[in-house]
């Protein structure tokens, strides 16, 4: 999908989101004391409960310029042949403490995304036409290739570490201000093998990408009844955030034609949002609290595709746009308090 579509989606829900910031009142009142019309998660008492867990499926994509390089065809003209990414599955897992005094909360929690694209082999479809390696260094004696086959793996990782504090605005209507500390690690490899008539290439890229800063995000509930709520949540951040690249590629047997590593320090931000609808309910006499959700996010990683960004210089490269990396995709969340 086009980035440009993804920046008025992320538009669009941010416009959706900003009218239920309101005029933020605190309550001092204990939640416990709140009337029925308030929803689940205004109503159980927090003295009563001092824990929770939560477990999240994450059923996410991939989304960018040259995530997943694939080869140009040159022949009536050349055109790029991109890996096919497809959802796949991750997790979250956190836990946190309601603190015993105001409406505090403290959280941690940790994301896991795995990726992956293969290729079928591509073959050239006549004798007018070759295949060019997508990632590798120009050369004026390079031969053409027939054939290419290719794997591209992409894993992202975060560790977070929050505090919330929780405001009711109105008897339908709970906002919370998060902030903390957030942490990402990603990483990509492409290996690619090009045969030809008397040729062969190997290409193996290897990127990683590691980030640190503060993080802050608004929360909103929109209570609707029967423990029923629409959410959602707007936030950031950014970091110190340090890259790099290895890149080697070989001939027939196994001689070396070039080989490339560099690191590279910079200051990234990061975005996120997303929406949802969420049922919850008390039990054990309100000793115990279960609430699931199902929501749809986006984040975007500005800049923060490395392999384009640190091999452009130096490889022959067809592609075009822009750096960023757009995650996104469905999340199911179930949440205990205890």
């Amino acid at each position: 999908m086009h980035r440009s579509l993804y920046r008025m989606i992320h538009f669009s829900l941010l416009l959706f989101s900003f009218p239920l910031i309101g005029s933020l009142e605190t309550k001092t009142a204990d939640p416990s004391c709140l009337r029925d019309g308030w929803n689940a998660p205004a109503q159980f008492d927090q003295g009563d409960l001092g824990g929770y867990l939560t477990k999240t499926f994450l059923i996410w994509k991939v989304e960018g310029d040259s995530t997943a390089p694939g080869v140009v065809v040159l022949g009536s003209g050349a055109e790029e042949i991109l890996l096919e990414k497809e959802y796949r599955l991750g997790f979250h897992l956190g836990g946190g403490y309601h603190l015993p005094y105001g409406n505090w909360q403290i959280e941690l929690g940790y994301s896991y995304l795995p990726m992956k694209a293969t290729s079928q082999e591509v073959q050239s479809d006549s004798s007018a036409e070759e295949i060019a390696p997508f990632w590798a260094k120009k050369s004026q004696d390079a031969p053409s290739f027939l054939s290419e086959n290719s794997v591209w793996t992409f894993s992202a990782q975060s560790v977070t570490a929050s505090l919330l504090r929780r405001y009711y605005v109105g008897q339908k209507l709970l906002v919370a201000l998060e902030t903390g500390l957030r942490s990402w690690i990603v990483q990509q490899n492409y290996d690619a093998k090009y045969a030809g008539v008397n040729a062969h290439l190997e290409t193996h890229s290897k990127a990683h990408l590691w980030n640190l800063g503060p993080r802050t995000s608004l929360h909103s509930d929109w209570f609707i009844g029967s423990g029923l709520r629409f959410f959602g949540h707007i936030g950031g951040s950014i970091g110190y955030t340090k890259a790099g690249i290895d890149h080697l590629e070989t001939k027939d047997e196994n001689a070396t034609l070039f080989s490339l590593s560099d690191e590279r320090p910079f200051l990234a931000p990061t975005s996120e949002i997303g929406v949802g609808l969420g049922w919850g309910a008390s039990f054990l006499e309100r000793g115990l609290h279960l609430d699931a959700s199902l929501r749809y996010d986006l984040f975007v990683l500005y800049g923060q595709n490395v392999m384009k960004s640190l091999l452009e210089p130096f490889v022959e490269n067809f592609s075009r746009g822009s750096y960023d990396v757009y995650l996104h995709g469905f999340s199911l969340m179930v949440r205990s308090d205890f």
